[in-house]
């Protein structure tokens, strides 16, 4: 049991170092020309993931993996936008 978690949570990882390979930058800035780059929809990102789970994968696995990219983007989402919280602030909530 406790491989099965270890082998899930390096695949969750897996999946989400290739998501965040493949984040797309707005713009890209060359010879002081702005460029538009593509921008990958929700959609691809969801067909992408779904497309990296193995052929026997269960609906509750795929939405496992859905639920995890949407939480790290929401995560980075927060960070970029300086909505962090500091460790000593998240020791002192959990353990009092």
């Amino acid at each position: 049991m406790a491989r099965d978690n270890v082998n899930g949570a390096t695949d969750q990882l897996r999946l989400l170092n290739h998501h965040l390979a493949r984040s797309p930058q707005r713009r890209h800035l060359s010879a002081n020309k702005e460029v538009q780059m593509a921008v990958e929809t929700t959609k691809d990102r969801v067909l992408d993931a779904v497309q990296q789970l193995p052929a026997d994968a269960t609906v509750e696995q795929a939405m496992e993996r859905l639920y995890f990219i949407a939480k790290v983007e929401e995560g980075l989402r927060q960070a970029n936008a300086s909505k962090l919280v500091n460790h000593e602030d998240v020791k002192r909530r959990l353990l009092g």
